[in-house]
């Protein structure tokens, strides 16, 4: 993978939002009950205040090749668990044109490295139960599956 990645800024929010608009529409038909249509100024708007916050950085791919969103949580100890800094990829979008050559792994290995500077415990995210095909990405990575989350809608 050739491509330069680097943190994203604000003069990124026209391609980190038609990436993420490609995202988001996978969302809308894989699940339209819970996930809405936006238009791009709403991404922006969106994209903007994540670049706002301390605990979130944005890594761009390229130009337009692909993005993540990775944010830094800082879990408190309880009875029950042990407390730990961890890296959530929030989310991770690649441009179709630029699927299979690597960029998504480049882009997690961006927050690996990320996550190993802020040091972080480890890497966690989830997966839309329809999305076989990040699932499958996620795995031959070497991430494995830790629990599943069920809901059952009411409305």
């Amino acid at each position: 993978m050739s491509a330069t990645l680097r943190r994203a800024g604000i003069e990124d929010l026209p391609a980190l939002a038609a990436l993420n608009l490609r995202l988001h529409e996978l969302h809308v038909a894989g699940a339209p009950e819970r996930y809405r249509r936006v238009g791009v100024v709403e991404l922006e708007a969106h994209l903007r205040s994540m670049l706002a916050r301390e605990d979130v950085e944005i890594g761009l791919l390229g130009e337009g090749a692909g993005y993540i969103v990775i944010i830094v949580q800082d879990r408190a100890e309880s009875p029950l668990t042990f407390g730990a800094r961890v890296l959530y990829v929030d989310q991770l979008g690649v441009h179709p044109d630029r699927r299979g050559v690597g960029a998504g792994r480049a882009l997690m290995d961006w927050a690996a490295e990320r996550a190993r500077a802020l040091g972080c415990v480890r890497i966690e995210l989830d997966v839309a139960g329809f999305n076989e095909e990040a699932r499958g990405f996620y795995e031959a990575l070497g991430y494995r599956l830790r629990q599943t989350r069920f809901e059952c809608v009411l409305l």
